[in-house]
């Protein structure tokens, strides 16, 4: 008789995000992990319920997982590392040419650009992102036909033009950002212990954090520019 496992095989991606083995996401994952622990700030600097370098690699970890282009989840990498609209500490000056080059040479042109925007616009202007956290409307839609936005921006200039394929990235990587520092227990990584029958539970309580409610809005507003749903 076939024996029936309630408890499914762990997934892969799932596994190596246990074990950080980050060159399962990406061919330099690991390699840009471990350059990360060493830039001045990254490992010591606290950050929600843990250091600012564990959350990085978390982030990364959720858009591996989720299967996100190379510059997504390397963004997600380094999300904050040239600060943000929600974020005063910083890794890399975003007004310095050769820190910008120093970030490039460790995640690559693509990546280090969208890190650019993810760090120096308001993002709350992307895809009407503040209106839908403010519960002022209940979808967030993008420029139609991959159109633009011109948002704030933190330099003389003041504003900046970005794609709707842009917004939608810097979104998902947003999501990652909240999702990885809001979930309140390793839940859906019980369900996979299945070698020793599921009883070895990870600490947690199983209740969601709050801003659980715009996930799903801001996910349907962008699904149409992202290379993966």
């Amino acid at each position: 008789w076939d024996v029936f496992d309630p408890f499914p095989p762990m997934p892969p991606k799932i596994r190596a995000i246990l074990h950080e083995d980050w060159d399962v996401f990406d061919p330099e994952g690991a390699s840009m992990v471990s350059t990360m622990s060493f830039i001045d700030g990254a490992v010591e600097f606290a950050h929600a319920s843990t250091t600012f370098y564990k959350h990085l690699k978390g982030t990364f970890g959720i858009l591996g997982a989720w299967g996100q282009p190379e510059e997504v989840r390397r963004t997600g990498l380094v999300h904050t590392a040239y600060s943000g609209d929600l974020f005063q500490f910083f890794l890399f000056d975003a007004n310095k040419p050769e820190e910008r080059d120093e970030l490039r040479t460790i995640i690559g042109e693509k990546a280090e650009a969208l890190t650019y925007l993810f760090g120096t616009v308001h993002r709350g202007n992307l895809c009407y992102f503040k209106d839908v956290v403010n519960r002022v409307r209940p979808d967030a839609p993008c420029p139609a036909n991959n159109g633009t936005q011109v948002v704030h921006h933190r330099t003389d200039a003041g504003e900046i033009v970005v794609s709707a394929v842009d917004a939608a990235n810097i979104l998902m990587v947003t999501i990652a950002d909240y999702l990885e520092q809001m979930v309140d227990t390793n839940g859906w990584k019980d369900h996979h212990q299945h070698h020793d029958g599921g009883k070895k539970l990870y600490p947690g309580d199983g209740r969601p954090a709050l801003g659980f409610y715009w996930f799903s809005a801001v996910c349907n507003g962008i699904r149409d520019y992202l290379d993966v749903i």
